[in-house]
């Protein structure tokens, strides 16, 4: 340990998770107007200190090049002088750019040459996405996640081919924002501080450590060195309901109608008023006249209400306003330029400092009504010699809402989805929906910085130096406590403030049995993570061909982990998870990348050495180390260090430029990585019975992702580039949660295992036009397969017969037959040029307009319905309706003559306004509420069939998605072989064998009358939609306005 300590404290001092460079190169040749090469001449970055003179052959290169757009000068005695704009540089690539320079006929002639981008990128071997500040400007999206989930290959935001948020690597100037606490990014970056965005969904070179599915980029702009600028977002989305159709405290809503609607209120939901469909869809009430006799009845005076004064006390209990009466909002704003005073003195001393603040109120007031998130980022760089740069980036982060769980891990409620999903098929919805704290507070701060010092040893040579700390701190407790004394008095009957504030002893609403204490706010986090990360690296042209990469890399991670769910009165169930750890990593590469005329190749090697730095349990399976009442004995038991891992992970890009127009590349690579903490150091134990529930496994071999891909692009015209690719990923030593259950079967326990695998594959198809007066845009499509399972059992008995039984009945080891997930996205970009169209006073109104649609599409996901059980082989046999998305985003710029410029824009969401029904984010009360919605769709026969329900159902090609619009009445079809003696006017009876309709018309039945029959079947009136009627559709257009500055 003593060793360990020291080797730690020796690699923090010498270097400074993973740091990243993030640089490129600009390099080509510089000839005459004849075609000879010019030696000598001077090539330079405008506005920096950085340049080159070309070589003898006219070659010259520029290393160290930081991502972003910048203006190249060439000058040479005798030829007039020439400047290319538009010279774009992004991270890892080569830019080239060949000059031709003319000889001076005119004393101060300058030559102004706009650079077009290449259409393929000769030198990349990856799907690959450059985003430029302009293209997230222009796009109806808010966020940086928004942005990257445009690209092939990424859904769900930060879901790269299959993998999810915590296997990626996201980095803000080649510093890590990946949290140690649960591998999840911060990505609140602020939109105006952006240069570029660069996602990769593979192809990772040797430099980039513990990923797995992909890396994101995002380089900031410097502050200026003789100038100020200031760029700031304003954006508005006024207060409107996040549902569409009925409102929550509507009176006709699930929860209220028994009790307020006059025909039943007062005498009961069974009195003969409702007929049987309507009774179906709300909850039961014996009405206020037995209830109020009932309480007359209970010898408790105290509590005595008449009928009418127990139904106001109903409304008060139910007195939580749902109206959203402030705006989402988006603040985001950058200043940067040179320091004040000291920026000549300190080497150009120059800065940048955004901010950045969000809004989004909850569709359901909870402990708190918003999701919030502030996020302060800041910037100071230095060229403190020739050849030195030193930056230093800081970030501050505090998001407040309320917990999404009750178990105490870190999360917010942020998106109306996810709320509504939380208040259905679970218990207490009544509580949930009602009362404000049956989910706890929270708040999370996070907080970076990274001193970056780079040195140019030679034009050739350079290294980087980094030190870095990322922290994040985790706060979720209870609100205010409820008032318990008398606020409001009904009948002579006080009530205090329920079912507002916390409260932790029992406590239940009127009549409805509404919970409004015990299991409310049980989710407590007092988590602080942070991580030391230093690295160093050097790159080195050695020749024109080869570029070699070397570093290592460290990391010391200080988890101080403490989290649970705690309930005074039903302690039963309740757990706490703790770890307090040190780990450490250590991590080395080296690259070279080889560019040839027809091969670019990068190859390498990288070591990673993880140590979990930590003293872990010695046991055998089924111990009583983990039996019932046990937990103490943790203090006490034998243990022993945990062993590092060390892992090599070679990887190979290669790029063949096939000709002028097109390339074929090919990647192939190992990665590994850490798996989320709580599979590595955590010990769970439920504290109302002092036992150990569930350990973690140190030792466990680290995940491990084997990749591959081969990808074709083409350049048609000069402007468009097609792309396709085919992705492979397998996944191995993925951990899974595997039970222990001893002889008597009393004393179980839960460990981490590396058996789950998983084997992804895919093809991802772009098409992108790059530029134009006009219009440019990108459609991409991607096919994505995952067959997932695991090796192993997942509950091993120490009894053997418990396990024969275990083995002989479970279908856990069943290897499904996996389904295709495709979906699509679809930019286009059109815009005025300033001078289009007619004068009006002095300007011209159609100038500089951009209209940027965007559209999405995926496909509905399939799952496994039977009508109720398990049918054994009878997997993935219905497929949800496909998801559709349309946006837009309409913008005016007005320029001033000094360069700044005002955009006045709108976005609209939902712009076609088409209902997007999941059965499961839709209302759902319970497992009834979903059967009888299913069961009164019209799918295909063959589905029926297969689930043996074909002569109880109607047939036809509904699947789960389709749904009753909310101002189209119910009209129920029942299915009968035989006719029933009497029914019921309201509904429609079918029957399969004749495939005839009929009627009851209150006393026999006759055929249905057939444009009534059409006519239900057209407006799908017979779907029984979930009872929850609010959460059905989530999904109402949006608009949202905003302003877009630059000066």
């Amino acid at each position: 340990m003593v060793l360990k300590q020291l080797l730690s404290f020796f690699f923090f001092l010498i270097f400074s998770s993973s740091l990243f460079a993030q640089s490129g190169k600009i390099n080509g040749f510089v000839t005459d107007s004849n075609g000879e090469p010019l030696p000598g001449v001077n090539v330079l970055i405008d506005g920096t200190l950085q340049g080159t003179a070309a070589e003898a052959d006219g070659f010259y290169q520029i290393l160290n090049v930081k991502p972003g757009t910048y203006t190249l000068k060439a000058t040479y005695i005798g030829f007039a002088p020439i400047s290319i704009e538009n010279v774009t540089v992004s991270i890892d690539q080569t830019t080239e750019i060949d000059i031709t320079m003319r000889e001076e006929t005119i004393e101060g002639e300058e030559i102004v040459v706009i650079a077009q981008r290449p259409v393929i990128q000769k030198d990349v071997a990856s799907s690959q996405a450059n985003i430029s500040q302009e293209t997230v400007d222009a796009l109806p999206i808010a966020s940086v996640t928004e942005a990257i989930g445009l690209q092939a290959g990424v859904q769900g935001g930060l879901s790269i081919r299959g993998g999810s948020s915590d296997e990626i690597s996201f980095n803000l100037n080649g510093v890590t924002l990946k949290s140690e606490r649960d591998n999840t990014p911060y990505t609140g970056v602020s939109l105006t501080s952006i240069e570029s965005i660069q996602v990769q969904t593979g192809g990772f070179t040797a430099e980039y450590g513990n990923l797995r599915s992909g890396l994101i980029n995002v380089t900031t702009k410097e502050g200026e060195r003789d100038r100020y600028t200031l760029d700031g977002i304003v954006r508005v989305t006024p207060a409107q309901q996040k549902n569409v159709g009925q409102e929550i405290n509507d009176p006709n809503s699930y929860w209220l109608r028994p009790y307020l609607d006059p025909e039943v209120a007062y005498t009961g939901t069974s009195n003969g008023a409702w007929d049987q469909y309507t009774q179906s869809e709300y909850p039961g009430f014996q009405g206020w006249n037995a209830f109020s006799q009932q309480l007359l009845a209970d010898n408790d005076p105290s509590n005595d209400l008449s009928p009418s004064a127990a139904q106001q006390a109903f409304l008060y209990q139910h007195r939580k306003d749902f109206a959203i009466d402030e705006p989402d909002y988006e603040l985001d704003f950058t200043l940067g330029g040179p320091v004040p005073v000291i920026s000549d003195q300190f080497g150009d001393l120059r800065f940048s400092l955004s901010f950045r603040e969000t809004q989004d109120m909850y569709i359901v007031p909870l402990s708190r009504d918003r999701y919030k998130q502030t996020t302060i980022q800041g910037k100071v760089t230095s060229n403190i010699a020739s050849g030195m740069k030193l930056s230093l980036d800081g970030l501050y982060g505090r998001q407040t809402g309320t917990s999404s769980n009750q178990a105490g891990n870190p999360g917010f409620f942020v998106s109306p989805g996810s709320i509504a999903t939380n208040i259905e098929r679970v218990s207490f919805l009544e509580s949930r929906l009602y009362a404000s704290d049956y989910w706890a507070p929270t708040e999370e701060k996070t907080n970076s910085f990274g001193l970056t010092f780079t040195h140019s040893l030679s034009e050739n040579t350079y290294y980087e130096a980094r030190l870095s700390r990322f922290e994040s701190k985790n706060s979720t407790n209870p609100g205010a406590y409820r008032n318990t004394s008398d606020v409001y008095t009904i009948g002579g009957v006080g009530f205090d403030e329920a079912p507002f504030g916390f409260f932790d002893e029992a406590a239940s609403g009127l009549a409805s049995g509404m919970r409004t204490g015990v299991g409310m706010s049980t989710a407590r986090d007092s988590s602080e993570v942070s991580a030391l990360s230093g690295s160093f690296k050097i790159t080195s042209q050695l020749d024109r061909f080869n570029q070699v990469r070397a570093g290592i890399e460290f990391v010391r991670t200080n988890s101080r982990v403490n989290y649970g769910s705690f309930d005074k009165v039903l302690p039963s169930g309740r757990t706490r998870s703790v770890w307090n750890t040190t780990p450490i990593r250590f991590g080395a590469f080296i690259q070279d990348k080889l560019e040839f005329e027809g091969m670019i190749a990068n190859i390498g090697l990288r070591l990673d050495y993880s140590d979990p730095n930590i003293e872990w349990y010695d046991y055998e399976p089924y111990t009583d180390l983990f039996n019932n009442g046990t937990a103490s004995a943790l203090d006490t038991a034998q243990t022993s260090n945990v062993k590092p891992q060390i892992v090599l992970q070679p990887r190979l890009g290669v790029s063949f430029p096939i000709t002028e127009r097109s390339k074929l590349f090919f990647n192939y690579g190992h990665s590994v990585q850490l798996p989320d903490p709580e599979n590595l150091y955590l010990v769970r134990v439920e504290p109302f019975t002092n036992t150990v529930v569930r350990v973690a496994a140190p030792e466990n071999k680290l995940p491990k992702t084997v990749s591959y891909e081969l990808g074709y692009e083409h350049n048609i015209l000069n402007n468009y580039l097609v792309r396709i690719s085919g992705y492979y990923r397998d996944i191995t030593n993925q951990p899974i949660q595997v039970d222990f259950i001893s002889q008597n079967g009393s004393d179980q326990y839960t460990v981490s295992r590396p058996f789950s695998y998983e084997d992804i594959r895919g093809l991802e198809l772009t098409l992108r036009k790059q530029t134009g007066k006009y219009f440019w845009g990108e459609i991409n499509y991607t096919y994505s397969i995952t067959s997932r399972g695991f090796f192993g059992v997942l509950e091993n008995y120490e009894r053997l017969a418990d396990q024969r039984d275990y083995d002989r009945r479970t279908n856990a080891n069943d290897i499904t037959k996996p389904v295709p997930q495709p979906y699509a996205r679809l930019q286009l970009y059109f815009q005025s040029p300033k001078e289009f169209g007619p004068e009006l006073f002095g300007v011209k109104p159609l100038g500089d307009w951009q209209v940027v649609p965007l559209f999405t599409w995926a496909a509905g996901s399939y799952f496994t319905y039977t009508g109720g059980g398990a049918i054994r082989g009878v997997i993935n046999n219905v497929q949800q309706t496909d998801t559709w998305g349309s946006s837009l985003r309409v913008t005016k710029t007005v320029k001033t003559s000094n360069g700044s410029s005002i955009k006045f824009f709108a976005d609209v969401s939902n712009l076609l306004n088409i209902r997007d029904f999941n059965i499961f984010n839709s209302g759902l009360v319970n497992g009834n509420d979903y059967l009888d919605y299913m069961n009164s769709l019209h799918l295909p026969a063959k589905t029926w069939d297969e689930i043996g329900l074909l002569n109880s159902r109607v047939s036809g090609n509904d699947q789960p998605g389709d749904y009753r619009a909310s101002d189209v009445e119910y009209v129920p079809i029942e299915v009968y072989t035989t006719l029933p003696d009497a029914g019921n006017e309201r509904a429609l009876y079918y029957n399969p064998l004749e495939n005839k309709y009929y009627q009851y018309d209150g006393s026999t039945f006759v055929d249905a009358d057939g444009n009534y029959v059409e006519q239900v079947l057209d407006d799908k009136a017979y779907i029984n939609m979930p009872n929850q009627r609010f959460f059905n559709f989530l999904d109402p257009r949006t608009i949202r306005v905003g302003v877009r500055f630059s000066f």
